[in-house]
């Protein structure tokens, strides 16, 4: 599953909402999922490639809506969402984010 795709439109605006709410600069979500904990995680990057900070239960919640939302995505990978159209791809393949 390495071609972009895109997340179901309540799980886009929700995560984008989130986001937007607290980091309203970023454009950009990567989750990953850290080992061995098994801990799904989000971080946002804005048009630059910067990270922007995000309070760690909106990186949570980001992360596991996404998750949920692609059961499919191999979760060994980091994957990219794009806030402004849904898509999620695997990471750096946006070309948003280094």
């Amino acid at each position: 599953m390495g071609t972009p795709t895109r997340i179901s439109g309540s799980t886009a605006r929700a995560v984008e909402s989130s986001v937007r709410a607290v980091a309203p600069d970023a454009t950009v979500v990567r989750v990953s999922v850290s080992e061995p904990d098994d801990l799904w995680l989000a971080r946002a990057y804005d048009t630059n490639s910067a990270s922007v900070p995000l309070p760690q239960q909106h990186e949570e919640a980001a992360a596991r809506w996404i998750a949920l939302d692609q059961p499919q995505r191999d979760r060994r990978l980091q994957h990219d969402l794009a806030l402004a159209t849904g898509r999620l791809a695997p990471a750096g393949s946006l070309g948003q984010v280094a």
